[in-house]
């Protein structure tokens, strides 16, 4: 059997291959880097054969500097695909530190909002979360102008006082 053509890639070696890993016992991880240097089609036909066959015994890892030419809208709208853009792996100036604390507070923070009474919390979310004007808040929630000030006001007191004992150094 002559295995050069570019059909029995698709017809045999392929399948041959998939069924082979689906019958792995554990899972098993392709890596293909530096996908981006990639140019020829039969590359890209082969890999977009795997993955419209993947079995579940095959995690596939592609790392390019590029959008691949590969159906990957699909792997998105099911959520079966985990990417990381270059934006992502930048340095930036923040210290381990400084992230750690920022998540920290923001937990504070959240923790904070969920304790307050359901009108404070709504109000809140709706002014300082979502960005609602007063108006705006008001009507939605048909509550008084005076009244929603009033429960803004008490609910920022709260998650501000939270946030305070979580900076105040322990003495």
């Amino acid at each position: 059997m002559d295995l050069a053509g570019p059909a029995s890639l698709t017809d045999v070696v392929l399948p041959s291959l998939v069924n082979d890993v689906a019958a792995l016992s554990r899972r098993l991880v392709l890596v293909l880097d530096d996908y981006h240097v990639i140019s020829s089609p039969r590359i890209h036909e082969s890999v977009t054969f795997l993955l419209d066959h993947q079995p579940d015994t095959l995690q596939l890892a592609v790392a390019t500097r590029s959008e691949p030419p590969l159906p990957l809208g699909r792997l998105r709208v099911r959520r079966e695909s985990v990417e990381v853009r270059a934006s992502e792996l930048r340095f930036t100036d923040e210290t381990p530190e400084e992230r750690l604390l920022s998540g920290e507070t923001r937990g504070v923070i959240l923790t904070a909002i969920e304790r307050l009474s359901p009108a404070q919390r709504l109000v809140v979310t709706l002014r300082d979360i979502e960005g609602w004007t007063a108006d705006e808040a008001c009507q939605a929630l048909e509550v008084s102008e005076g009244n929603q000030r009033v429960l803004l006001h008490r609910g920022r007191s709260k998650v501000r006082a939270a946030l305070e004992r979580h900076l105040s150094p322990a003495a």
